[in-house]
């Protein structure tokens, strides 16, 4: 999820001379369900942690 993070700094200002992303996920959903079942987060959270 780091391509996506990069992204989301240079859009919201972050200067750089140069970006590489590497394959960005095109769904982050699992990605997001995978870490929040793994750092224990109630439904609430993971629910609130949708991309959609």
């Amino acid at each position: 999820m780091g391509a996506s993070a990069a992204t989301l700094a240079l859009r919201r200002g972050t200067q750089a001379e140069r970006t590489v992303l590497l394959a960005p996920p095109t769904d982050p959903e699992p990605y997001a369900a995978r870490f929040a079942h793994s750092m224990k987060n109630p439904p609430a959270v993971r629910d609130a942690m949708n991309f959609a």
